[in-house]
Order: structure tokens, then C-alpha cells, then sequence
């Protein structure tokens, strides 16, 4: 019968330590998805720089193929369309940057969830250890579930120092 509160409490570490693991793999995934996140991001990036420049080089030619110098107005319009065409791959960029940070606070939040799991694991077991001893140095309990030393005062009629 003494090996129940040990075997309890080993129960209760082991399961705070494998939800420790747990998390820390789940922690691991969602750092994994924000890296990924930004990758995309750069790729998407830097194909919507492609296209922009194979655009503006054919507003180029077309100008150029009309006759038209870069002087004055149409060159205006090409360096604000260069303009867009940049900023529309930064915000991509950022997007990716958002997705990254928001995966790494769930890897955070997934990490202080181990921890959490893994004291309360340890806690428990502790606990249990802690009740199971507490109630073996009662009055009356060598075996008999007998309860503690003051219900056994109170019991025999004590009324304390009067």
C-alpha cells in the first residue's frame, strides 16, 4: 500500500512532463509556420518586383517605339508607377513580417504552456505525496484511515487551556 502515493505522483510528473513536450513541439510548429510565412513573403515579393519591371520595361519600349522621350510627363508616370510597383512588394513583405510575429507569440504562449504543465505536474505529484504522508501522522492511523491529532483532542472532550 505505500507504493499508491509514489505511484501517483509519478503519474502526475509524467504527465506534467509530457505535456511539457507537448507544447514545446507545438511551440516549435508555430516558429516553423512564422519562418515560413516570411518565405513566402519574399518570394511573393520579389516575383511582384519581376512583374513590375517586365511591365515598365513595356511601357518603355512602347514609348520608345512612338517616339517619346523620358522628359517631362511620361517620365512622371514611370517612375510613379516604379514607385507603386515598390510599394506594393513592401507591403507584401509586411504582411509576411505580421504572419511571422504573430506565429512566434503563439509559439510563446505555447512554451508558457509547457512550463505551466510541467509545474503543474510536479505540483501535483508533490501534492499528492504531501496528502498521502500528511494523513499517515494523525492520531488512530496505523492503518485504520484514523483522522489527525487535533479531531482526536476535540473528540476525547479537550477544551483547551481555560
Amino acid at each position: 500500500m505505500p507504493a499508491l502515493p509514489f505511484l501517483g505522483a509519478g503519474f502526475s510528473v509524467l504527465s506534467g512532463v509530457a505535456g511539457f513536450q507537448n507544447q514545446r513541439a507545438q511551440a516549435a510548429y508555430y516558429k516553423m509556420q512564422g519562418n515560413q510565412a516570411m518565405a513566402v513573403a519574399n518570394e511573393e515579393a520579389s516575383r511582384s518586383r519581376y512583374q513590375s519591371k517586365f511591365q515598365l520595361g513595356a511601357i518603355r519600349a512602347q514609348a520608345g517605339a512612338q517616339g517619346t522621350t523620358f522628359a517631362g510627363s511620361p517620365m512622371t508616370s514611370y517612375l510613379e508607377s516604379a514607385k507603386q510597383a515598390e510599394l506594393q512588394a513592401q507591403d507584401i513583405i509586411y504582411g509576411g513580417f505580421l504572419k511571422k510575429q504573430q506565429a512566434n507569440y503563439q509559439a510563446k504562449l505555447a512554451q508558457r504552456s509547457g512550463l505551466q504543465s510541467l509545474f503543474g505536474g510536479i505540483a501535483g505529484g508533490v501534492g499528492s505525496l504531501a496528502t498521502s504522508f500528511a494523513g499517515g501522522f494523525g492520531a488512530g492511523s496505523a492503518g485504520t484511515g484514523g483522522g489527525n491529532v487535533y479531531s482526536s483532542l476535540l473528540s476525547s472532550g479537550w477544551r483547551g487551556y481555560d
